[in-house]
């Protein structure tokens, strides 16, 4: 049995309809919300938002964190033992620079969205 015979013999049991009594807002909904994801994908996939020498400076930028982290992280690692300083520190950092990588590109794409907003661009 499918999903969507599932959630239709639900909804009728419960006496709703499918159609008439739908609360959810209107983004929701999965005829709207596939509308907007395709045209958001069809007008980000006609323009270029990574360029190599964007990567290198994002790169360049997250060796920078995990280094300071690691050294800051090392004070904090509750052993004596230096190769279980070392790989927790090591580990403690790869994941905060994980996060800094991400907030990263974050910060890359709501910039984006702002400028092509002040610009008056749509897409």
């Amino acid at each position: 049995m499918g999903v969507a015979t599932l959630t239709s013999r639900l909804l009728l049991k419960s006496g709703g309809s499918r159609f008439k009594s739908d609360k959810r807002p209107l983004w929701t909904r999965g005829s709207f919300s596939l509308w907007i994801s395709g045209h958001f994908f069809q007008a980000m996939a006609s323009k270029k938002t990574v360029s190599p020498l964007g990567v290198v400076i994002d790169l360049a930028f997250v060796a920078g964190f995990f280094l300071i982290i690691f050294n800051v992280v090392q004070s904090h690692v509750p052993s004596n033992d230096p190769a279980m300083v070392l790989l927790w520190s090591v580990l403690t950092a790869a994941c905060l620079s994980g996060t800094f990588w991400i907030a990263i590109q974050m910060f890359r794409v709501v910039l984006r969205a702002q400028l092509q907003r002040n610009r008056g661009e749509r897409g």
